[in-house]
């Protein structure tokens, strides 16, 4: 869609993935908040980034924080409490944990060139057998364990949209509603909105 605008995370997709991660710019601050801190949880326990290479993400996450605050800081009954203080409280753990304070994300920098090209560069030669990402793989009717089990722990935190779990799988379109559905249908989510607003989340978050 030629009219589609992104927000992107340089530096944020996996380890071998040298395409850009995007995120919708139609997401409010609370949805880049959901993003930010699906994707520290996702590169720190499937991936095993160290505090350096997670910095950067919780630092984007800390500059939202007062605009989730200011327009998402009630009561809201899809996350059990105020949105803005869930964020912090996220936060504030994440840097305990690796040791880092709000001074260390409020003097991180970006360093080096940003490469702005959201696909990958074209190869020479292309392995016949290399792996697309889809949410089923061909012949098989349920999605790859480790992304389901990544989804249902970030959902246990709040509502997800499509594109948060494309952002924490590393799925396409299709392949991230796959593995919503299947989780629906297990009746470990369930879906509310529809369309675009569509969102899963867990049943009693």
């Amino acid at each position: 869609m030629p009219k589609e605008r992104f927000v992107s995370y340089p530096a944020a997709s996996r380890d071998g993935d040298a395409s850009l991660l995007l995120g919708w710019a139609g997401w409010d601050h609370r949805e880049q908040a959901q993003a930010l801190a699906v994707l520290a949880t996702s590169r720190r326990t499937e991936d095993g980034w160290d505090r350096e290479r997670v910095l950067p993400l919780l630092a984007g996450l800390a500059e939202l924080l007062p605009w989730v605050t200011q327009w998402h800081g009630e009561f809201d009954p899809a996350f059990g409490g105020s949105p803005a203080e869930l964020y912090q409280g996220f936060l504030d753990g994440q840097l305990a944990e690796l040791h880092l304070t709000p001074g260390d994300l409020a003097t991180w920098r970006p360093t080096g060139r940003v490469d702005v090209a959201p696909l990958p560069r074209k190869r020479s030669t292309r392995s016949p057998s290399a792996p697309k990402a889809s949410g089923t793989p061909r012949g098989s009717t349920e999605p790859d364990a480790a992304h389901l089990a990544a989804v249902l722990d970030a959902a246990a935190s709040g509502p997800l949209s499509n594109e948060e779990i494309r952002a924490l799988t590393g799925l396409d379109t299709a392949g991230a509603r796959a593995v919503a559905k299947h989780l629906v249908a297990r009746g470990e989510l369930v879906t509310t909105g529809q369309k675009r607003g569509t969102r899963y989340l867990a049943p009693g978050v």
